[in-house]
């Protein structure tokens, strides 16, 4: 079956492998291959490099240095492969879907409770950059909450579907990493997207610091506090102060999970200037304590391959230290397979 996610209709995404793990010195490395399946990739922490392979160029590849914080979605049958540096490592959480048909895919009789259209969510909402993408692949930062869905639904999925309330949470999950990714694809072409893209890097790059305000944005964009809050609302669905604070609970959520620091800690490492404030922000986003969130969301290796992998390999890559001839990717983010 080779669909790819403009042609998806009215199929059921079935996640058939999921892993969230570390890639480092001890990885073999990955040949050139592709799939029948969709794939969702998500770098928590470290970095690694992205090598996609264009079958009408035989032996040129593009190259993406992918760093903490990006997602890539891979349309079915794209070639790619992960590869690390000397010295580089990765946290990476991953989702591979199975387009099945309504009968096919359906836990616990699930599609009678929540009947999803695909179809509709990836030609309505922003999604439709990538599956109207001729490439099959985007390259896209997390401006919203895409780690915590993701981590979200792989943490439901390897607690497996054993009652209709587990395929009801594992749907929800699945929506809402689309709906997370959706979000942070948000940026048109209309002139203050330029002025929006250098709030966004600002942010990212300040959002730690505990004296970091809304003013420090608009003095760095260079245009007015109310044109700059107004487009920023428009384009990416929060406010500035929003924005910021969204950053600061992700990355407070990652201490929570993958480090031992306390939460008294954790305040002062992601700029809030009191305990009670990140208290507040984390239940508002994340809908929980942080300590029932550390609790929920532990530090085990979850690695889950489907039994009846599909997959196509390229020979000529069978080698990982292969490198071929390849083009860097371009550092600016609306270039080539790059989006958000």
């Amino acid at each position: 079956m080779k669909l790819k996610f403009c042609d998806i209709q009215n199929h059921a995404l079935e996640p058939i492998s999921y892993y969230m793990k570390t890639f480092d010195e001890s990885y073999p490395g990955m040949g050139m291959h592709t799939h029948p399946y969709f794939e969702i990739m998500y770098a928590s922490e470290g970095s690694f490099f992205l090598d996609i392979y264009d079958e009408k160029q035989s032996s040129d590849f593009k190259r993406y240095n992918i760093k903490k914080g990006q997602i890539i979605v891979l349309d079915a049958h794209v070639f790619h492969r992960i590869l690390l540096d000397e010295n580089q490592y990765a946290i990476i959480y991953n989702v591979e879907f199975m387009p099945r048909s309504p009968d096919e895919y359906n836990p616990f009789g699930v599609n009678s409770i929540m009947k999803l259209n695909y179809s509709s969510l990836f030609l309505q909402t922003n999604f439709k950059y990538i599956t109207n993408n001729p490439l099959g692949y985007a390259v896209v930062a997390d401006t919203h909450n895409v780690g915590s869905a993701f981590k979200n639904l792989v943490i439901l999925l390897a607690n497996q579907i054993k009652s209709v309330e587990n395929a009801c949470a594992v749907f929800t999950a699945q929506l809402s990493l689309f709906v997370e990714i959706s979000k942070c694809l948000s940026f048109n072409t209309t002139p203050s997207t330029h002025y929006i893209r250098k709030a966004v890097a600002c942010i990212q790059e300040n959002f730690h610091h505990s004296d970091f305000t809304v003013d420090d944005v608009v003095n760095q964009v260079g245009i007015s506090k109310a044109y700059l809050q107004r487009q920023f609302k428009i384009q990416t669905g929060m406010t500035i102060l929003e924005a910021i604070n969204n950053l600061r609970i992700q990355k407070a959520a990652d201490l929570l999970v993958n480090t031992n620091m306390m939460v008294k800690d954790i305040v002062i490492q992601v700029g809030f200037k009191s305990k009670n404030q990140m208290l507040y922000e984390f239940k508002r986003i994340m809908k929980v304590t942080p300590l029932k969130y550390k609790y929920m969301h532990n530090k085990a290796t979850i690695d889950h391959h489907y039994v009846k992998y599909n997959s196509y390999a390229l020979p000529q890559f069978d080698n990982p230290s292969y490198h071929g001839s390849f083009t860097k990717s371009a550092d600016e983010s609306t270039e080539g397979g790059e989006n958000g």
